[in-house]
């Protein structure tokens, strides 16, 4: 390493925080009827359109490997 990171601050928030019971009223549904529209339950029977790539076709991959030896010190 050639820097030591700095140390985290501890922080903490200025108002605690404050567990509250909400289990009941998250499951309570609104008082109003929602919009809702069915439709028929079926396949999609459109094909994706198959086109050529612009530009390139092809894609070309490198491997370098370069081996540096090691000098073996025994103490």
């Amino acid at each position: 390493m050639i820097a030591v990171p700095a140390v985290t601050p501890v922080t903490e928030p200025e108002v605690p925080t404050v567990a509250t019971l909400v289990l009941l009223d998250d499951q309570v549904p609104p008082g109003t009827a929602s919009v809702r529209v069915m439709l028929p339950a079926g396949q999609t029977v459109a094909e994706p359109d198959m086109l050529p790539a612009d530009g390139a076709a092809l894609t070309e991959t490198v491997l370098v490997a370069d081996a540096v030896p090691h000098t073996v010190v025994t103490v």
